[in-house]
């Protein structure tokens, strides 16, 4: 009851920036630890 609209709102907003943030720096550390699979794919 002590948990206004506007606050659940900031709490959402945050943890969803947290978790864009660890799927990026993951996604980042993943394609450099395969980056010479992705350069010698097909796509080239």
């Amino acid at each position: 009851m002590g948990v206004g609209r506007r606050d659940m709102n900031e709490i959402w907003i945050l943890g969803s920036m947290i978790v864009l943030r660890a799927l990026l720096s993951f996604l980042i550390h993943y394609e450099m630890k395969h980056q010479t699979v992705v350069h010698t794919g097909p796509g080239e």
